[in-house]
């Protein structure tokens, strides 16, 4: 249940951010689990680091 949703707010933030990710592949490992996160503060995080995966390659 857990993997599915973050999956899809995986998928989420991949499409609002596709332009800018270009042809870049990107793999996401989950550390800990996600239990007891509400969807935003997982969506915030994605964002979060999805971004500055972006201004790390420049």
């Amino acid at each position: 249940m857990d993997r599915n949703r973050v999956k899809r707010l995986i998928r989420i933030v991949h499409r609002q951010l596709l332009e800018e990710l270009d042809a870049m592949d990107v793999v996401v490992q989950l550390r800990g689990s996600p239990r007891g996160r509400d969807n935003a503060a997982l969506f915030k995080e994605l964002q979060d680091l999805l971004r500055g995966l972006l201004v790390k390659t420049g």
